[in-house]
């Protein structure tokens, strides 16, 4: 139970922070709904592009470097350690140049177009973020370089004191709703407990997606739910990685993003601390009708 209250409050916290920084945002003359559709991101993305040519759209060079998957340039055939499996909680946590190594090494995976790039691009400073002590900064700076519009709320409560938010009002193409969280340690650094994304639907976009996180984050095997719609990670250090392709019932009445009907099969991934999953079992991600294992399945 005490995991579920803190899960919870942790849920409420967020959307409180979310809520709080939009009354701000009163009068600014964008909706969070409107700029987030899967078009309208695309063209905002574009929009942004025509004035700085190195934001989200790829310019030729860019495109090349993603294709080999060296990642702005920083990619390395060299093996690099996995920091999220070496990690225990008496682990001093890696550098940020030591988790980018990890995070943006060559991986024996290629995109099929500009928005699996995207996707894949978005991951690895997702990655290296979660990794490091007040990495906040380090995504704050990429968010703004390719011209995402990051927006930035900050909360405190007695339950789980200082809280930061940070979500993106703009997207590279093909993907949305890019958020994370980050909760004040004992050490009064900011760490990430959970950072998400979504993908847009497609023939083989769950299949997909489930390839290059097992690629990019090293993990050979994964379980299933029971409907085949949601594939969970075990990280180590009580870290998760899931996949989720989203059904019409998970899309109802969600108090941050905006939905429609075309939306169903959405693919959301997040990594996230396990405290985030209850106790007895029962995934908060999933609707009723998904709950119970499906098989394990091993890459």
């Amino acid at each position: 139970m005490k995991k579920v209250l803190v899960a919870g409050v942790l849920v409420v916290g967020a959307i409180i922070g979310y809520q709080q920084l939009n009354s701000e945002k009163e009068g600014a003359g964008e909706s969070s709904s409107a700029s987030s559709r899967w078009q309208s991101a695309k063209t905002s993305v574009k929009s942004s592009d025509s004035h700085k040519g190195d934001q989200a759209t790829a310019s030729g060079k860019d495109k090349k470097e993603a294709s080999v998957q060296k990642g702005n340039g920083e990619g390395s055939k060299t093996p690099v350690e996995n920091p999220f499996f070496k990690r225990t909680p008496d682990t001093p946590a890696p550098t940020w140049e030591e988790a980018k190594a990890f995070a943006f090494r060559e991986i024996d995976f290629t995109p099929k177009n500009e928005q699996e790039a995207a996707l894949l691009e978005m991951n690895r400073y997702m990655a290296a973020s979660f990794l490091v002590p007040d990495s906040h900064k380090n995504l704050l700076n990429y968010y703004k370089e390719k011209g995402l519009r990051p927006d930035l709320s900050q909360d405190s409560n007695p339950y789980t004191g200082k809280m930061m938010t940070i979500r993106t009002e703009n997207s590279l193409p093909g993907t949305r709703y890019a958020h994370s969280q980050f909760f004040a340690n004992k050490n009064e650094a900011l760490t990430m407990q959970h950072t998400s994304i979504e993908f847009r639907p497609g023939p083989q976009a769950f299949e997909r997606v489930n390839e290059m996180v097992q690629k990019l984050y090293q993990v050979k095997d994964g379980t299933l739910s029971k409907n085949g719609r949601f594939m969970n990670y075990k990280l180590g250090n009580g870290q998760i990685l899931w996949v989720h392709q989203l059904g019409a019932e998970d899309l109802k009445d969600n108090p941050i993003n905006a939905y429609e009907e075309s939306d169903i099969g959405t693919i959301r991934m997040a990594i996230e601390e396990e405290i985030h999953f209850e106790e007895d079992g029962v995934d908060p991600h999933m609707a009723p009708g998904e709950q119970g294992e499906g098989e394990s399945h091993q890459h």
